[in-house]
């Protein structure tokens, strides 16, 4: 019974290592690669806030400390798309998807494990005072309506010459995914979107951000580390990954410790030890 507070202890250990913040990808590429240029792709493996990267672009640009402009081209247009759908896990899924936007664009920046955006963006950002122009973010439009409205503001854009406001492009559930699979809706519609920027003419940044992430599973979680598809060399464990492996080992450590402790202590009690003694004798041996 000594055992149980060790092991409850334990288990309570476990559980608050397993209530990790969520995290998803954010992925940030500057679109109209120039003929005969190097790609800059990049892949940090160390757990940023997406929030405050995001809001750092927005109100500092190329002169912020962002990971995602370093080593980016300058761009005239930020679009900023919220998704709801990509988490971490299906980077290796999508891979295909999302490398043929990226693999056309002058330089990209993915950052695996993002922490997730909280819902409240699009207050923050008029909060800041950022000059901004939303499509799809409020209400429920179809993708086909939020592209031409996107289309519509990117042409008003070339004919006056305004070319350094930012556009947030919702993409909510229902609005993307009236049936079929919810990502690859998702995917179709940021296509969409890529192929409307690439249309304009001039450079644009594109950040692609999860609001609200799926739960995800530990088994999809680790599948990302599988060698094979994906956006780098997924195969390496980043800085997440080597803290959670740094907590599995402590937890087994102890929880091997408390058996040990509890087996010896187990087998201390079952010995049988002799409760009456003989007594000495009372004469000694004549010198």
């Amino acid at each position: 019974y000594r055992v149980l507070p060790l092991l409850f202890l334990g288990v309570l250990t476990l559980g608050v290592c397993q209530a990790s913040p969520d995290v998803s990808p954010l992925l940030a590429w500057v679109t109209h690669r120039a003929p005969n240029s190097p790609q800059q792709a990049k892949v940090l493996y160390h757990q940023e806030n997406a929030q405050a990267a995001i809001m750092d672009v927005l109100t500092k640009g190329w002169s912020g400390a962002s990971p995602l402009v370093q080593g980016q081209h300058q761009a005239s247009t930020i679009v900023l798309f919220l998704g709801s759908q990509l988490d971490t896990a299906a980077l290796s899924r999508t891979s295909e998807q999302l490398g043929h936007i990226v693999e056309r664009a002058q330089s990209s920046v993915v950052l695996p494990y993002a922490l997730s955006l909280k819902e409240d963006i699009l207050e923050d950002l008029r909060a800041a005072e950022i000059p901004l122009q939303a499509f799809g973010c409020e209400g429920q439009q179809s993708q086909e309506a939020v592209v031409s409205e996107l289309q519509h503001e990117l042409q008003g854009q070339q004919s006056t010459g305004d070319k350094h406001r930012v556009l947030v492009v919702c993409a909510a559930a229902p609005a993307v995914s009236p049936s079929g699979n919810a990502l690859e809706s998702e995917l179709r519609f940021l296509a969409s979107v890529q192929g409307q920027l690439e249309q304009q003419g001039s450079p644009s940044l594109v950040i692609y951000a999860t609001q609200q992430p799926p739960a995800l599973q530990s088994s999809s979680r680790r599948s990302v580390l599988s060698e094979g598809k994906g956006f780098g060399p997924y195969k390496e464990c980043g800085q997440l990954c080597q803290t959670q492996v740094k907590w599995l080992q402590g937890i087994l450590a102890f929880l091997f410790m408390a058996v040990a402790a509890g087996a010896g202590m187990t087998c201390l009690s079952m010995l049988d030890t002799p409760s009456r003694f003989e007594k000495p004798k009372e004469g000694g041996p004549a010198s």
